[in-house]
């Protein structure tokens, strides 16, 4: 199962953003980052299939947990480091991390 992420576009510029956002994104392979699967667009709209996260973003999580333990946050921190240390290390910027940016799998 994938995840679609389904946009309108009316201005160039933000197509424009849209097509170098794909073609980064496909380009990532880490264990860290959310699979890129396919993009592809109608008449009205354009989509991206992701890898499925079944537990929902950071935001979600927190929400439902409202803290979490030392431990945790460990666990957590050292997976998005990792990530983040992969994408500077091929001279990716990511320019929105936030909790609801940050998406967890079955794991």
């Amino acid at each position: 199962m994938k995840v679609v992420l389904k946009s309108t576009l009316k201005k160039p510029k933000a197509k424009a953003k849209l097509q170098a956002e794909v073609k980064i994104h496909s380009m990532l392979r880490h264990q860290h980052v959310v699979r890129f699967n396919h993009f592809f667009e109608d008449a009205e709209c354009y989509y991206m299939l992701l890898e499925l996260c079944h537990n929902k973003s950071f935001s979600e999580l927190m929400k439902r947990r409202k803290r979490l333990t030392e431990p945790e946050v460990q666990y957590y921190m050292s997976q998005i480091l990792a990530a983040l240390a992969y994408l500077h290390s091929i001279k990716v910027i990511h320019r929105d991390l936030k909790l609801g940016n940050l998406l967890l799998d079955k794991n």
